[in-house]
């Protein structure tokens, strides 16, 4: 069984941010971590990474279909990757391997489009930062779910943390 989890708060300073994710990644048993490397992010890999946290998600090249780990740590979204893991969201939702209970990611699924020239994001004035965080949590399932632990718990994890601090497990 996967558990989905959602902290939210652009209060906490990135730095203390990594600190809390440390810890609360140790009590879901070194869940795989998978921190969004744009903008502030930066500063919470870099407090996972000095406090040496054990299971950092490294960005595979997602045109890929092998998991060959990457050298920087994190999710970079980028007009490159966002596509892909929008795609790959998509198609999760389709063939219903992801069962969402949450209202917020719902509401902003259904903002959620395409714009004239190809682009997605969410409508004027909406906010996608649940879309991206699940997108980003099945790209990293995708990639990475050998590296889910199944020891204690009985069951992996994975956290994706954006930028605006958001958080799923």
């Amino acid at each position: 069984m996967d558990v989905v989890a959602v902290y939210r708060s652009n209060r906490i300073d990135p730095t203390q941010y990594g600190e809390s994710l440390f810890y609360l990644g140790r009590l879901f048993n070194h869940a795989l971590l998978a921190v969004e490397s744009n903008s502030i992010g930066v500063a919470t890999l870099a407090k996972l990474k000095q406090m040496n946290y054990p299971n950092l998600y490294y960005q595979t090249n997602i045109q890929k279909l092998d998991d060959e780990e990457g050298e920087r740590p994190g999710f970079k979204t980028t007009s490159s990757t966002k596509p892909a893991i929008i795609g790959r969201l998509q198609n999760a939702i389709k063939n219903r391997d992801l069962k969402i209970n949450d209202e917020v990611l719902l509401q902003e699924l259904k903002e959620f489009i395409q714009f004239e020239g190809g682009k997605t994001g969410a409508m004027p004035g909406c906010h996608d930062d649940h879309v991206i965080a699940a997108a980003i949590a099945v790209e990293v399932h995708r990639s990475h779910g050998h590296r889910l632990t199944t020891t204690r718990q009985g069951y992996g994890h994975v956290a994706t943390v954006l930028e605006d601090n958001s958080v799923w497990l």
